[in-house]
């Protein structure tokens, strides 16, 4: 589950820096709230603010309280030590107004009567700008209970000179996908880099036309999840894959901005890496080739309210604004995650044109929400991986059934 966590703390760090910068440049558009003889103060917990100044932090303070009088803003910066500080503030009682959350820790807040929910105070068609399926992750038994700041999908990058010179296309099939591979790794080149990891081999598992989990018992030891798996592990057995560590990087996308991998799988935050790292690279993304099926699954994160709050409206504000079309603009423009609004959407993809295949791979594919403890689901199936690369397991149905065994507790 590593490279999940990896990239949601990405994302995380750079939404809470582009809140603080965008009220430096522009000013919030929401309607103020009615004045009170004294102003409230809005606890916002977030995860990273390592290049504001406290000068822009006061300065969007300032910005966002001459437009609602009668709310204060204070953020706590929860440092690389996130989740285990909002998760242990929740559990003392001590939950702030307001923090950022993943739509899958949300759902489980809200079944547990810790959220608000939002649909009582918040504009309805406001709401129809915010893209569908990144909504609805904060919708828990028809209740809206967050805001989607941004999203992750899957795509596959590929170098675009090494195609040209092989006379390739980029795979759209697994068939095309395995050939390309074989083709492009020669010399010091591999053709695929991608973790070996539950990340990566899930979308081949959904491909072959198989289910995750149903509700919260793992199903994933079937036929079709056995096909894609073992599809996956063949591409390593063949050695035409290879993760970033057996090419000498710290991960895989580094191993192609490296071009020691002709393509890799990697979330749409990789591309403002590639981006960063090489200007004059030329490459592309393209969805991932099809199985039986398509199939992948996405991330988002979102901001949510305590349902302790002793001031709902305004934190409902505060929490309207850190998803207003100022900072998903930033969003848009860093390339670093998918806004969640369509009309940033746009942008992102005007900006980023190979961008595009994110875009449709977050439009086709399922939520990462496979059960109430997706953590000992991922290490089940690591387990699975791990065992069968290895060779300890002749096949992908057979580890696929041990995992199933070890998530129930039967090893």
């Amino acid at each position: 589950m590593g490279e999940i966590i990896m990239t949601s703390r990405k994302m995380l760090s750079f939404i809470t820096a582009a809140l603080c910068t965008a009220s430096i440049f522009s000013g919030c558009s929401s309607a103020a709230v009615s004045k009170k003889s004294e102003a409230v103060t809005i606890k916002c917990f977030m995860q990273s603010l390592p290049t504001i100044q406290q000068t822009e932090l006061l300065d969007l303070k300032d910005k966002f309280e001459k437009n609602h009088t009668s709310i204060k803003i204070e953020i706590e910066d929860g440092g690389n030590k996130y989740e285990n500080e909002i998760n242990n503030k929740i559990q003392s009682g001590q939950a702030p107004d307001i923090f950022m959350m993943d739509s899958v820790s949300t759902s489980k807040l809200a079944a547990k009567g810790k959220l608000l929910s939002f649909d009582e105070l918040i504009d309805k068609k406001d709401l129809e700008d915010f893209n569908v399926n990144l909504l609805n992750q904060f919708r828990i038994n028809g209740k809206l209970y967050g805001l989607p700041e941004a999203g992750q999908s899957l795509g596959l990058f590929y170098n675009k000179d090494m195609f040209n010179e092989a006379g390739l296309k980029p795979p759209t099939t697994w068939e095309e996908l395995e050939a390309a591979a074989t083709k492009l790794t020669k010399g010091n080149v591999t053709g695929l880099s991608v973790e070996y990891s539950p990340a990566f081999f899930i979308p081949f598992m959904l491909q072959g036309g198989g289910k995750i989990a149903e509700g919260n018992k793992p199903s994933f030891n079937s036929e079709a999840c056995a096909k894609g798996l073992n599809f996956f592990n063949s591409l390593f057995a063949k050695k035409i894959a290879a993760d970033g560590k057996t090419l000498s990087r710290q991960y895989s996308v580094e191993a192609f901005i490296k071009k020691d991998a002709a393509m890799a799988l990697g979330f749409s935050g990789d591309a403002n890496y590639v981006i960063s790292s090489n200007p004059g690279f030329n490459w592309g993304v393209v969805v991932l080739p099809k199985g039986n099926t398509t199939g992948s699954f996405f991330q988002s994160t979102g901001i949510v309210v305590s349902n302790s709050t002793k001031n709902r409206k305004e934190a409902v504000e505060v929490a309207k604004f850190f998803s207003e079309g100022n900072v998903q603009r930033l969003i848009a423009e860093s390339g670093i995650a998918i806004p969640s609004r369509r009309s940033m959407q746009q942008e992102y993809t005007k900006k980023y044109p190979q961008m595009e295949a994110f875009l449709t791979m977050l439009n086709n594919s399922e939520p990462l929400n496979y059960g109430d403890d997706l953590g000992k689901l991922f290490n089940a199936l690591n387990d699975a991986g791990t065992k069968l690369q290895s060779g300890q397991m002749k096949d992908a149905k057979e580890a696929l059934d041990y995992a199933v065994n070890l998530y129930n507790g039967a090893h």
